[in-house]
């Protein structure tokens, strides 16, 4: 019994920081979660947008408005300039339809995660920019 008096204390020392980490990472993932489905109905918003826009009307307005509209969402990510928003003009099934295509690079400032950027942790990954794409019917170009 003598010999188990300190056990608790490493017990302590070895799990402890486990469940922080294991904490952290979840913490971590929920905000990668949020931002991919914010994203993903940025996109979805600006495609629609862009499909029953007015005559006239061009795609560099919707951008422009909707970059306004949506440049401080996000936790992890954000749009750092208008071109991170693209409109294509393309054809699904012989339908006319607009593709839009948002890519939003990892903040850089002000989130504990972005640390892993700086670090060099992310070089060459994926996660270093979030891209969310939605195709929709386009409404103008009816045939």
């Amino acid at each position: 019994m003598k010999r188990q008096r300190g056990q608790d204390i490493i017990e302590f020392a070895i799990l402890v920081p486990l469940f922080f980490l294991i904490l952290i990472a979840m913490c971590a993932f929920g905000m990668f979660f949020s931002d991919y489905i914010t994203f993903n109905n940025v996109a979805r918003s600006v495609a629609r947008e862009a499909v029953v826009r007015e005559p006239g009307d061009s795609w560099d307005n919707v951008r422009n408005r909707n970059f306004n509209e949506y440049k401080t969402v996000g936790n992890l990510y954000n749009l750092t300039s208008v071109n991170n928003i693209t409109i294509q003009q393309t054809t699904v099934d012989g339908s006319p339809s607009v593709t839009v295509t948002v890519q939003a690079p990892i903040k850089t400032q002000g989130a504990f995660f972005s640390n892993l950027a700086w670090a060099g942790l992310l070089q060459g990954s994926d996660l270093k920019t979030m891209k969310a794409t939605y195709t929709m019917y386009d409404e103008n170009q009816q045939k």
